[in-house]
C-alpha cells in the first residue's frame, strides 16, 4: 500500500497543506508567504509533507534548509544552487544549453555573487571582478577600460572600476539566468511556477537571515517564484533588532512596522487546536514501553491511561509539540532504566509535564487524581479536620473524624491504590496488610515514598538527556 503524504500527521496539517496549495495556485506573479510558529511548532514537519502534496499536485518545490546553506555567506549562491540543483544531471537539450551559460556562476567566490549584484561588499566584488573578467569573452577588459586614462591610474584603482562593470554585467544577466532557469524547471509542466521552500532561516546567523530576507526580494523578484517561509516570526523581529539597532525602539510601538512585512506579501500562520495537540500527545505516549514491573492491575496503570494524561495535560501545558516529545523521551528512559522495579507510567507523564512547566498550574487538574498523594497526606488531612473541628460540638472527639477523612481523600482521589499487592506498601516488618484499613497504608507507608521515588527516576535520566 502506498504511503500518503501525511501518513503520521497527528495536528491536522494535511487539510491546511491542500488549503494552501491552492492558494499557491492562484498566484501567477512573483510572490513571497511566510507560514508562521514558534520553535517546536511542527513548521519543518509540516514543511517536509507539504512538499509531497505540492509535487502531486504538479508543483515544482525546490526545498531550501538555511541553516545547511548559512555557511555559504552568500544567498544568491543558496538560491542559484538550489535551483540548478533542481535540475538533476544535464540531460535534456534545455538544462543542458542552460548547464553550459551557468559555468562560470560555480567558479566565482560563494561570498561574493550577492555583493556583486546587491552592490554590497567591495572586496568580495573586486575578488568576483577577478572571477567574471577572466572568462574567455572578457579577457582583456580591464585593461581596455582603462587605456588612455593614464598611467597613474592605479592597480587597486582599476579593479574597482572593473569590479562596478561586473556588478552591473551580473544584474544584467541574472534576471535572464532565472528566466532560463524556470523555464529548465517547469519544462512538459502545465505551471510555470517554481515553490522555493525555505525553513530554519530563524536559527540562521542574524546577518545571513537578513541578506537572505533581502536577496529574496530584491534579486529573485520575477515572475514565477514564489517563496515560502516557514519561520517563528517573533524570533525573526529579535534578530532584526539585533541586526539593525533601534529598530523596536519607536515610542509608538503600534505604529512600527514589523520587520518581516518589509519582505512578505502574505502572513500566514500554523496553528495546532488544542484538540489536535492532545490527539498528538496521545500517539506519541501510546508508542512507550510497557513496565516490566507495572505498578499495580487494572486500566489505572496501563500505557493507555499515560496517554490519557498526556492528552489532557498537553493542551494546558503550553509546550510545543518538541518540547512534549522531550517530556515523553524521559518517561520512556525511565522505564527502560528501572526494568525490574515497579513503575508507574501515567505518574511519570503526570510528573514530566509538571516538571516542565510550572506546576501550580495544574494543582487543580483531575487528569490523575492520585498525583495529589504527596508524602504529608496524612499529616495534611489531619491538621486540615482539626482546623475544620474548632467550635464544633465535635471538638473533643475530633480524632474519630480524623479516619473518615482519610477514607474520603482516598475514595475520591487514589481508590486504584487500595488494591495494590502487599510489597507495594512497604510495611513495617511487624505488619502486614490485614492488620490495617488500606487508607492507613496508604496515607501513611505508600504516601511518603510513591511520588518522591518516581520524581528521583526522572531526575536521573534528564541528566542523561542532552539539550
Amino acid at each position: 500500500m502506498t504511503k500518503k503524504t501525511f501518513d503520521d500527521d497527528h495536528l491536522g496539517f494535511e487539510a491546511l497543506g491542500e488549503t494552501f496549495t491552492k492558494l499557491v495556485q492562484s498566484m501567477e506573479g512573483p510572490k513571497v508567504i511566510s507560514i508562521e510558529a514558534g520553535f517546536g511548532r511542527g513548521k519543518t514537519f509540516f514543511r517536509k509533507r507539504w512538499a509531497g502534496q505540492l509535487r502531486e499536485a504538479g508543483e515544482v518545490v525546490v526545498e531550501i534548509d538555511a541553516r545547511q546553506s548559512d555557511h555559504s555567506g552568500d544567498p544568491v549562491v543558496t538560491f542559484i544552487g538550489a535551483l540548478v540543483g533542481a535540475l538533476g544531471e544535464p540531460d535534456g537539450a534545455r538544462a543542458k544549453k542552460f548547464w553550459d551559460e551557468t559555468k562560470k556562476w560555480g567558479g566565482v567566490a560563494a561570498r561574493s555573487v550577492g555583493g556583486m549584484v546587491m552592490g554590497k561588499a567591495v572586496d568580495g566584488v573586486i575578488e568576483a571582478a577577478d572571477g567574471i573578467l577572466t572568462d574567455d569573452d572578457t579577457p582583456d577588459l580591464l585593461d581596455d577600460l582603462v587605456e588612455g586614462a593614464g598611467e597613474g591610474l592605479s592597480k587597486a584603482a582599476k579593479k574597482m572600476i572593473g569590479a562596478q562593470l561586473a556588478a552591473e554585467k551580473a544584474r544584467q544577466e541574472l534576471p535572464a539566468q532565472l528566466k532560463g532557469l524556470l523555464e529548465a524547471l517547469t519544462e512538459g509542466k502545465p505551471n510555470k511556477r517554481v515553490v522555493i521552500l525555505i525553513d530554519e532561516l530563524d536559527r540562521c546567523h542574524p546577518d545571513y537571515a537578513i541578506q537572505l530576507l533581502e536577496s529574496m526580494k530584491l534579486v529573485f523578484d520575477e515572475k514565477g517564484y514564489v517563496f515560502v517561509l516557514m519561520v517563528n516570526a517573533e524570533h525573526l523581529e529579535r534578530i532584526a533588532a539585533h541586526r539593525f539597532v533601534g529598530w523596536h525602539d519607536e515610542k509608538d510601538d503600534a505604529a512600527r512596522e514589523p520587520y518581516l512585512d518589509k519582505f512578505v506579501d502574505m502572513r500566514l500562520t500554523l496553528p495546532a487546536p488544542e484538540e489536535k495537540i492532545a490527539e498528538a500527545a496521545r500517539a506519541f505516549a501510546m508508542e512507550l514501553p510497557k513496565p516490566d514491573v507495572p505498578f499495580g492491575e487494572g486500566p489505572e496503570f496501563t500505557i493507555e491511561r499515560a496517554a490519557q494524561v498526556a492528552a489532557d495535560l498537553a493542551p494546558l501545558s503550553g509546550l510545543s509539540m518538541r518540547q512534549i516529545k522531550g517530556v515523553l523521551l524521559r518517561v520512556e528512559l525511565a522505564v527502560r532504566a528501572y526494568q525490574g522495579l515497579p513503575v508507574d507510567v501515567p505518574l511519570l507523564v503526570w510528573l514530566g509535564f509538571v516538571n516542565a512547566v510550572d506546576g501550580p498550574r495544574f494543582a487543580a487538574n483531575e487528569a490523575l487524581l492520585r498525583a495529589r498523594i504527596h508524602p504529608d497526606i496524612g499529616e495534611e488531612i489531619e491538621r486540615n479536620v482539626r482546623q475544620a473541628a474548632v467550635g464544633e460540638d465535635w471538638e473533643n472527639d475530633v480524632e474519630k473524624h480524623i479516619r473518615p477523612a482519610m477514607e474520603h481523600f482516598v475514595a475520591r482521589h487514589c481508590m486504584e491504590l487500595s488494591e495494590l499487592s502487599e510489597q507495594r506498601y512497604r510495611l513495617p516488618a511487624q505488619l502486614r496488610l490485614g492488620d490495617l484499613l488500606n487508607t492507613t497504608a496508604i496515607v501513611f507507608s505508600l504516601a511518603p515514598w510513591y511520588i518522591p521515588r518516581h520524581q528521583s527516576m526522572l531526575d536521573h535520566v534528564h541528566s542523561l538527556v542532552a539539550g
